[in-house]
C-alpha cells in the first residue's frame, strides 16, 4: 500500500496533472488522499525510530492514531489558513 500510494502521487503529481486528461479538482484530491496516506506513515516510523533512540527507558511509540491527527491537523492547517500555507 505505501509503494502503491506513493506511485500514486509521483504519477499524478508528474503525469496526470500536465496532461489535462483528468480535471483538476481529481487530481487535486488524488494527491491530497496520496500524500496524507504517505506522509501518516512517515511521520510513524520516524516518530518510532526516534523512541528507539532516545534513551536507555525507551519512550512510549507513537500510534498510528497519533500521526494521524497530527498529519490532518497539519494539513488542516495549511489547506484553511492562509498565513501557514
Amino acid at each position: 500500500m505505501p509503494l502503491a500510494a506513493t506511485l500514486l502521487l509521483v504519477l499524478n503529481d508528474h503525469v496526470l496533472k500536465s496532461s489535462g486528461l483528468v480535471p483538476g479538482a481529481i487530481t487535486g484530491k488524488l494527491s491530497d488522499f496520496a500524500g496524507l496516506f504517505v506522509f501518516t506513515l512517515l511521520l510513524y516510523v520516524a516518530l518510532d525510530a526516534l523512541t528507539l533512540r532516545a534513551s536507555s527507558t525507551r519512550l512510549r511509540a507513537p500510534s498510528a492514531w497519533g500521526a494521524a491527527l497530527v498529519t490532518a491537523a497539519g494539513f488542516s492547517l495549511v489547506k484553511l489558513a492562509p498565513p501557514v500555507n
